[in-house]
């Protein structure tokens, strides 16, 4: 047999022993995958106020506790180039903290 996981590094000791006597798996971060379009998220971007408007809203009601007001957060994020801005960083830091097996 050649290949033990496809996509685990097999040329660690440590790994390739705690992978057959501990049956643990490794989960590669996205931002170390190969390419770099892997797991890439593609959405619109365009929106129009009354669509950012009804996500605000949503989104607010959901967090009752936040500590911000409707008109706050669309005086911050109301703009189609804030609301993109602020869904990458959100995405970005949401890819930051998973792994794939």
């Amino acid at each position: 047999m050649n290949t033990l996981y496809r996509y685990t590094p097999h040329n660690n000791k440590e790994w390739r022993d705690k992978l057959i006597t501990k049956a643990q798996l490794w989960f590669t971060k996205p931002e170390n995958f190969n390419d770099p379009l892997d797991s890439k998220l593609y959405y619109r971007q365009e929106y129009t106020q009354e669509e950012i408007k009804l996500f605000w809203d949503a989104f607010l009601k959901n967090k009752p506790a936040h500590p911000q007001t409707f008109q706050e957060v669309l005086k911050r994020w109301g703009s189609n180039e804030a609301f993109i801005k602020q869904q990458n960083r959100c995405f970005n830091e949401y890819r930051s903290n998973i792994g794939v097996c």
